[in-house]
């Protein structure tokens, strides 16, 4: 608690004897937070200490209900450190008025009591004189920009139950730290550059939607397992955050909630979470590895795009979609085994996996779509199964390290350059299920690239320039090829 002495008036001390501390009392009998000393024979009041919770002076008006008021300003108050107090002249104080301390400059401490339901519009603005603040719980309306202009405001104590999404609550560019209890308003901390340090005590269940965007500072964070939901754009371009536990208690992750937190190096994400967004993880560059827990049944549009540092992931079996971008451009990444549960595998899902060398298509895939692995340029080898019909446009362009490959009988297309510029590939079987080829499929590949087709006629799209082998299908026996690698059935 913060105080100051002062002398009610000038007392010679000597004669009277003085009385311990002597709590005060307001007319309703509620203790005010006043205290005194006085002389034990004459009653004279000696020392007088105003402690924060009673400050005098203070304008207000009476509210309609005759029994409450609101203060409305600062009045005939000569003190830096302020104390509202809980009742004026018998009138409980429930409302902090639009502006009342507006332009305050002197102003170091002020504290509000738990009787204060409302804080007005702008009711500290300019207070530049406050570093320091503690919203009670007992506040359940805050108006707009209460601390607009509060340069030196660092440190907030946030209790109230207050939870709006269209208000901006706070907004304080110079705050360094939080204590936060039950509710995250929108808005309230988003875009704080400068807050360094969040302390979210137990009672909080939801980090609303955009609860710390762009509080490019924030370099840790802990979050109480009292909290079920992380919302979308939580900790989005947070971009100085090294590390986050996510408590057990945590069931999903919103999208685009880790957003460009460039300086993640690590993240536990418990198995009590079942659904991860679109983009959650997105140009998390210093990721290194990660573990989708048991529960999650789709990696998401983007979820890793972008994370640079990826060595490894674990897809659990739950997992049954890998949709459009999801690993793309994740350059690190040099090994993945994709669960037998895995269905579909969407478009550009490992684009730009410079360092994957090899990858296993599970059985269950169908089409192999635009560009899937397109310039996973260390792919050496890849099995697709049999359940796959289509290979669609660029699915396997640039892949410059794939040597050979075996398209199985279930496909019948082959898409637009599906394996352009693989200028390493030497060999590929074509089999007779397939009935059109797309223009410059093979375009850009090796001069010595063999593509053997087991059809007795051509499929659609054959391109001339390609160096093409027909394989009867009719022989079913063995080949033997001669030096330009032509092949011969073994009669």
């Amino acid at each position: 608690m913060r105080c100051d002495y002062f002398e009610t008036k000038s007392i010679d001390a000597h004669g009277h004897i003085e009385s311990d501390w002597i709590i005060d009392s307001n007319p309703n009998g509620d203790l005010d937070g006043n205290k005194h000393i006085e002389c034990l024979i004459c009653n004279t009041i000696l020392k007088n200490q105003i402690l924060p919770g009673n400050s005098y002076g203070l304008e207000y008006s009476v509210n309609n209900d005759g029994g409450t008021c609101t203060i409305t300003g600062i009045g005939t108050n000569l003190d830096t450190e302020i104390g509202i107090p809980s009742y004026i002249n018998g009138y409980k104080v429930t409302a902090i008025g639009d502006e009342a301390f507006s332009e305050e400059t002197k102003l170091t401490y002020i504290t509000i009591p738990n009787t204060v339901k409302t804080i007005g519009r702008r009711a500290f603005y300019g207070c530049i004189g406050i570093s320091e603040i503690t919203i009670p719980k007992s506040v359940t309306s805050i108006g707009t920009q209460p601390f607009y202009k509060c340069d030196n405001l660092k440190l907030v104590y946030y209790y109230s139950s207050y939870d709006s999404s269209t208000n901006l609550v706070l907004a304080i560019n110079s705050l360094e730290k939080v204590v936060l209890n039950f509710y995250i308003p929108r808005d309230m901390i988003e875009k704080s550059t400068n807050i360094k340090e969040i302390i979210i005590e137990y009672g909080l269940i939801d980090l609303k939607s955009y609860a710390f965007s762009e509080c490019s500072s924030l370099t840790s964070i802990v979050i109480p397992d009292s909290v079920t939901s992380i919302g979308s754009y939580a900790f989005s371009e947070c971009s100085s955050l090294t590390s986050i536990v996510i408590p057990d208690s945590v069931t999903s992750i919103g999208s685009y909630a880790f957003y460009h937190c460039s300086s993640l190096t690590s993240i536990v994400i418990p198995d009590s979470v079942t659904s991860i967004g679109n983009y959650a993880f997105c140009t998390c560059s210093s990721l290194t590895s990660i573990v989708i827990p048991e529960g999650v049944t789709s990696i998401g549009y983007k979820t890793f795009n972008g994370c640079s540092s990826l060595t490894s992931i674990v897809i659990p079996d739950s997992v049954t979609s890998i949709e459009n971008d999801a690993f793309l451009l994740c350059s690190s990444l040099t090994s993945i085994e994709i669960p037998n549960s895995v269905t579909s595998i969407g478009s550009f899902a490992f684009y730009g996996c410079s360092s994957l060398t090899n990858i296993v298509i599970p059985d269950g895939v169908t089409t192999i779509y635009k560009c899937t692995f397109y310039e996973c340029s260390s792919l050496t080898s890849i099995v697709i199964p049999d359940s796959v019909a289509s290979i669609d446009e660029y699915a396997f362009s640039k892949c410059r390290s794939l040597t050979s490959i075996v398209i199985p009988d279930s496909v019948t297309t082959i898409g637009e350059r599906a394996f352009s510029e693989c200028s390493s590939l030497t060999s590929i079987v074509i089999p007779d299920s397939v009935a059109s080829i797309d223009e410059y499929a093979f375009s850009e590949c090796s001069s010595s690239l063999k593509i053997y087709c087991e059809a007795e006629s051509q499929p659609s799209g054959w391109d001339s320039s390609w160096n093409i082998y027909k394989r009867p299908v009719y022989w079913a026996g063995e080949w033997e090829y001669d030096a330009d690698g032509n092949p011969t059935p073994i009669i």
